[in-house]
């Protein structure tokens, strides 16, 4: 991108809402999952056009319906199950923690998903991933999908005579009547409904993080190049990309956090089959429990780590503009000024809470263990 030329100089807004504006990969296919989902905005972007706002609106109406018979099926079993207990233990809680973390992240989608929609295609002005990143993402999604597909074949084809929420406390007695068919339908809702939409957003978050770390290196890169450049312009340009960075946190910040909160309680989850292994007495469920807890430690690190990438390359614009090769036309005040301007961090944060620097990536991996075993002995 030729940063120099002010024709270039991106606005950092959030796009006008635009039924034909398409993503681009890797977005289409985590929107395809988003929208496998069965989640849909509640905003209508096709005003001028009556027929796609009535479709639009009869898929926010299906999402808003699924929405709330969830709320109430999740309601009604934990009903059912852990607040008619005398006691309850930290796995409980943190089961409850769970399913309440599914259905605000699921809520918080139907109302972003339009904005997420757009900033998607915000951060393609900017920069366009190549075709190498777009197909091994790609394979990523498709391979994190088919792991959840087969778990649920698992559970259809082991025969049960109780609808498990989950493989280790948590039960409901529907009879012998039933067999697998109920834990087949609630275990795939919350597959469809509940998992998809946690990790649709995980990969959004990814490929998001990706794009904007290539967008300040690519401006980083431009910095010390040969050619003649405006500092003004320079400046300009590096706001807009330091308003899109913000831009994103801002909207998409609280997704993050739920999504440690969901991944904290299945490492819970796991840590109490590992040192109970006597409360699940099913080798291949304990497996399974493993697994999800793997899954979701590895997404964590690898959410942290792409985000972690947005400072550090904001960190080597800072050392780049002290190498920038003179310029004629360019008084010394200028470049001060966009040197002044461009050491000034950029990064992702924690739902505003803390930066997402390469030191939060073991300082959450270390809390959430800190805390497993700090709940596990009450």
């Amino acid at each position: 991108m030729k940063w120099a030329n002010p024709h270039y100089v991106v606005s950092s807004t959030i796009p006008s809402c635009n039924r034909k504006a398409k993503v681009k990969s890797p977005y289409n296919y985590i929107f395809f999952l988003f929208h496998c989902a069965v989640v849909f905005p509640v905003t209508n972007c096709s005003r001028t056009d009556q027929r796609f706002g009535v479709i639009n609106s009869i898929l926010s109406l299906i999402s808003i319906v699924i929405t709330i018979a969830e709320i109430g099926a999740t309601g009604y079993i934990l009903n059912e199950t852990v607040f008619k207990s005398d006691y309850l233990d930290p796995v409980d809680l943190s089961l409850i923690i769970m399913y309440v973390v599914t259905i605000l992240h699921r809520c918080m989608l139907i109302l972003k998903l339009e904005k997420m929609k757009r900033i998607a295609l915000l951060l393609d002005r900017f920069e366009t991933c190549n075709k190498s990143s777009r197909s091994g993402f790609a394979f990523l999604v498709v391979v994190a999908v088919l792991s959840q597909m087969i778990l649920q074949l698992y559970t259809f084809f082991k025969k049960r005579d109780r609808l498990d929420m989950s493989p280790i406390k948590i039960e409901i007695d529907f009879g012998h009547q039933y067999h697998n068919g109920a834990p087949l339908f609630y275990n795939g809702s919350m597959l469809l409904f509940g998992k998809l939409p946690i990790i649709a957003f995980n990969f959004y978050y990814i490929a998001a993080s990706n794009n904007l770390r290539r967008i300040i290196l690519n401006f980083s890169a431009e910095l010390t190049s040969g050619q003649v450049q405006n500092y003004e312009t320079l400046r300009q340009s590096f706001g807009s990309i330091r308003s899109a960075v913000e831009l994103t946190d801002k909207e998409i910040g609280i997704f993050v956090f739920l999504a440690i909160m969901y991944d904290f309680c299945v490492m819970l989850l796991a840590l109490y089959v590992f040192l109970q292994s006597f409360a699940l007495d099913d080798l291949y469920g304990r497996l399974i429990v493993y697994f999800h807890a793997f899954i979701a430690f590895s997404v964590l690190i690898l959410m942290t780590w792409a985000a972690s990438k947005v400072a550090e390359a904001s960190n080597e614009v800072s050392s780049s503009a002290w190498n920038m090769p003179e310029r004629k036309g360019n008084s010394i005040s200028s470049q001060q000024r966009l040197i002044m301007y461009l050491e000034k961090e950029t990064h992702l944060t924690l739902w505003g809470i803390t930066p997402m620097k390469r030191s939060f990536i073991f300082g959450v991996v270390g809390a959430i263990f800190t805390y497993i075993l700090m709940i596990y002995t009450l």
